[in-house]
């Protein structure tokens, strides 16, 4: 073998090698991909109530229309923001998986709109009262779900299961202490709904 053959497999040994240990110290290996499904059959829960969502199952449809005045079309080429009106269907909706749960059971309100431009491009968008989230990615999101999870000896959430979890995540300061601090309206005229950006 030749000492050009010799060095490009060194150099290709090497890369590949740089690359498997770079992939298995940012966890690619070992752990299974969080899928959309999960987060569904997690939800779900053992009493799934047929014909509602999973995730804040109940709430409310709206529609209406979204009208610009052209104050923002210097900002954006978003065809949205240009004069005039755009329609939307939208839902107002609770935190939670129980369709009949009263409406105050629940401090996290929500507010989802999908808005139709004329050029058939359709705006999504979801909004929640906190103003921040308890955590930043969707395992730790996935193990906030699985701590509020009913004990099936009780039929209620395991209190030192959750606190075990914030425990374990204080980053989730803020969302706590958030409750405590929010005004809690009896209608949805009276809700401050933010949307979170994570930069």
């Amino acid at each position: 073998m030749n000492s050009h053959i010799k060095g490009a497999l060194a150099v290709g040994l090497i890369t590949a090698g740089l690359a498997l240990a770079f992939a298995w110290a940012g966890g690619i290996f070992g752990r299974e991909a969080l899928s959309a499904p999960d987060f569904v059959n997690l939800q779900q829960g053992a009493q799934p109530h047929a014909g509602f969502r999973r995730a804040h199952a109940k709430g409310l449809c709206i529609s209406g229309e979204f009208v610009s005045n052209g104050n923002l079309a210097a900002y954006s080429a978003a065809q949205l923001f240009e004069p005039g009106s755009t329609p939307f269907t939208g839902r107002y909706s609770i935190g939670g998986s129980n369709p009949t749960a009263p409406d105050l059971a629940s401090p996290v309100r929500s507010l989802a709109l999908s808005l139709e431009q004329a050029n058939g491009e359709q705006w999504r968008t979801a909004m929640n009262t906190p103003p921040v989230l308890a955590v930043g990615n969707p395992e730790d999101f996935f193990e906030q779900l699985q701590s509020l999870q009913p004990d099936p000896a009780t039929g209620r959430p395991d209190r030192n299961k959750i606190m075990a979890f914030f425990q374990a995540h204080p980053e989730s300061a803020a969302f706590l202490a958030w409750p405590g601090l929010a005004k809690n309206v009896h209608t949805y005229c009276q809700l401050y709904i933010r949307a979170i950006s994570r930069h």
